[in-house]
């Protein structure tokens, strides 16, 4: 490498580092490199430090919020889930199990009672069955 191109490249560098410093502390150049200013750019430093930390436990805590509601609503999913489930079972238990029968006509299941006449079977709900004793 040239000495124009040494010289080139340090004079990008510093002037990078002149500009960055001028965009960290705005007002000109008196506030950006003044010794008279040296406490208010460190107290301003350390302002955006607490800042920054502030706006990380921020983050932190909108994570965790978050991840509750989602875990919340995961939970909320099964339960309704679940509700359904039972609901539709509770609509068309089906006849369960065989409880008892009577010859070969009348069998007793744990939700349904089955009438074979003549060969054709028809199964009834409990819930709709009511039997006389005259």
């Amino acid at each position: 490498m040239g000495p124009v191109r040494w010289i080139l490249m340090v004079v990008l560098v510093v002037g990078g580092t002149v500009l960055w410093v001028m965009l960290r502390y705005p007002g000109g150049w008196r506030y950006a490199f003044s010794p008279d200013c040296t406490d208010h750019r460190q107290d301003l430093d350390a302002a955006r430090g607490r800042l920054r930390g502030l706006e990380r436990a921020a983050g932190r805590e909108r994570d965790a919020a978050r991840a509750e509601i989602a875990a919340a609503e995961r939970v909320h999913q099964d339960r309704v889930g679940r509700a359904r489930t039972h609901l539709a079972r509770l609509k068309d238990p089906g006849r369960g199990v065989s409880k008892s029968s009577l010859g070969e006509s009348l069998r007793l299941y744990e939700h349904a009672l089955g009438v074979t006449v003549d060969g054709r079977t028809a199964e009834h709900p409990l819930s709709e069955v009511s039997v006389l004793d005259d």
